[in-house]
């Protein structure tokens, strides 16, 4: 399917590495139940209230929530960079879609699109799970998954700098210290070390992966400019950087990795 390999790049290994983690890392006296000091029941419970809080949120709606929508960029770079960031990632969802898509009709005709928007969902009877489905819709949602695995996961999924040092950051607390105890700061590092892999730079070359059907030489065009347009960003940042009070890569391109992968 089209869209499938558009986002191909995005989601590697992400299904395959999930997968097993629901046997070596979430399950009872595997990595993550020993490593903390939760109890089996404690340790689900945690899990199942991360995945009930999740909420789908645009960047705009993110900002605005937070009410850091009209911070200057001296201040929040991050928030700047961000906008900056989805505004290059839209543009190339946009030009993808069109190319397969020229209306909302064509939208509502896949019906493996219909099927896979229903799949995102937590509640597929939800109304967003539900909704008629418009190319503005898809290349917003679309447009925003690529952002979370790529811009977000970079500022927030990070934690080896957590992990360096004991004095830092411990799974469990023991009676009368404030550091990791060997043991516990070993089990952390493992599962650091585990769920780490070596996954595309979001700066590569990944038309590989296109239908080879009669839109190659559009689609080709639009991956190729979409490297373009995220190197012309990586290079702005990095100017801005040199003069910024807070400088900030979270959203530089050249800084991130395709996919979540851990």
């Amino acid at each position: 399917h089209p869209i499938r390999r558009m986002l191909k790049p995005h989601t590697f290994g992400a299904a395959s590495i999930n997968k097993a983690a629901t046997l070596t890392l979430v399950s009872e006296n595997s990595f993550v139940h020993r490593a903390t000091a939760l109890t089996t029941q404690a340790m689900k419970d945690a899990l199942n209230l991360s995945v009930h809080s999740i909420e789908y949120l645009t960047t705009d709606e993110h900002l605005a929530r937070t009410q850091m929508a009209n911070v200057s960029s001296e201040l929040y770079p991050w928030g700047h960079d961000l906008v900056n960031f989805t505004a290059v990632v839209k543009q190339f969802v946009k030009a993808y879609v069109d190319v397969y898509y020229t209306d909302d009709k064509d939208i509502r005709n896949d019906a493996e699109l219909a099927e896979f928007w229903r799949d995102l969902w937590l509640d597929p009877t939800s109304p967003i799970a539900k909704c008629d489905l418009n190319r503005d819709r898809v290349v917003s949602t679309l447009t925003h998954f690529i952002v979370y695995v790529t811009g977000i996961h970079n500022h927030v999924g990070n934690v080896a700098d957590y992990l360096r040092d004991p004095h830092f950051v411990s799974a469990k607390i023991r009676k009368g210290w404030e550091v990791a105890d060997t043991q516990s700061l070993f089990q952390i590092l493992n599962i650091g070390l585990t769920t780490t892999r070596k996954v595309p730079r979001l700066l590569s070359d990944f038309t590989h992966v296109l239908l080879q059907d009669e839109h190659l030489y559009k689609t080709s065009k639009i991956f190729r400019q979409f490297q373009n347009d995220l190197m012309a960003l990586s290079v702005d940042i990095e100017t801005k950087n040199e003069n910024r009070r807070y400088p900030c890569n979270s959203f530089n391109p050249d800084k991130m990795v395709s996919s979540v992968s851990i």
